[in-house]
This record gives C-alpha cells, sequence and structure tokens, in this order.
C-alpha cells in the first residue's frame, strides 16, 4: 500500500510502464527507460526510486460491490506486464507511508532504502529517505518515510 502524506509540488504519477514482474504497491522500483518496465532493483537503491502504485479500479464480481477498501488484493496486487502508477518523491517535505518493508534495526532518523525484495529497509548506502516514525492507517502499519534534501548514509 502505497499512501501519498505531503507531495510538495503534487508531483503526477507516470503511468507509462509496465510492471517486470509481480510486485505489490508500495514497492520501491528502478525504471528501464529502453522497455519501459519497471522491476526490482539488482542492488540497495537510496535514489533513484519509484514507488509502485495502480489504479483502484473494480474488475469482475467486485465491479457490483461499493466501498472496497484499499487494501483489497485487487488494488494491492499488481500482476506481472499490468500497468502501474510510478511516483517519484524527491523533493524536501514530500512524505509517503508505505507497508512493504522489513523494520529490523529500524529507528526513527535511519536512512531507509528499497532492497532487491522492493521492500524499504535500514540503508547501508546513501540515501534520501527517512524514516519518520510508524504510521497507524486504520489498523494496517505503515512506515512513514520523508525526503531529505542530501543523500546520507546511516551513522
Amino acid at each position: 500500500m502505497l499512501r501519498i502524506f505531503q507531495d510538495v509540488i503534487s508531483t503526477p504519477a507516470n503511468t507509462m510502464y509496465s510492471a517486470d514482474a509481480e510486485m505489490k504497491t508500495g514497492m520501491g522500483v528502478v525504471r528501464d527507460v529502453e522497455t519501459m518496465t519497471a522491476g526490482l532493483p539488482t542492488a540497495e537503491a537510496g535514489v533513484g526510486v519509484s514507488l509502485v502504485d495502480k489504479e483502484r479500479i473494480p474488475t469482475g464480481r467486485d465491479a457490483g460491490r461499493n466501498d472496497l477498501s484499499d487494501y483489497h488484493d485487487e488494488f494491492v496486487n499488481v500482476a506481472a506486464g499490468e500497468m502501474v502508477n510510478l511516483y517519484n518523491f524527491v523533493n524536501m517535505l514530500s512524505v509517503f507511508g508505505t507497508d512493504q518493508y522489513n523494520d529490523a534495526g529500524l529507528q526513527s532518523g535511519d536512512r531507509v532504502a528499497v532492497g532487491t525484495d522492493g521492500k524499504w529497509k535500514k540503508a547501508t548506502v546513501a540515501s534520501l529517505y527517512v524514516f519518520d516514525k510508524k504510521y497507524d492507517d486504520a489498523g494496517h502499519e505503515l512506515l512513514q518515510i520523508s525526503v531529505a534534501d542530501t543523500a546520507e548514509k546511516n551513522a
């Protein structure tokens, strides 16, 4: 799940890429401009990261239902080849939340980066992204992450 808490300049999503593998919304990916695909990084990434999201349009039997949760499987799971919305948070003061993380050893103020599994974790590389706190999104725990002005390593 991806939640946009604050985006200073209202950056629109890039909708021209498709997922090169199965993934979930809120994962961090890198873009391949030659194939127009978004994929999991081959190495830990703290800059040049896009976040995956998708349109919440129910299909099949869900098309007739009202008030589906944003956490509904159809809104969270992304199939290989499916078109995705990619958000790039690079502006200082932008804040977002994701449930795609590994919080092992993570403390408020730590820099976070995306691992090769697409999940956010404590960074071992220089990163623009700072873990602020855990956020309760109606019973779902999100990592609240803000964007710093420069990429730095954890102390």
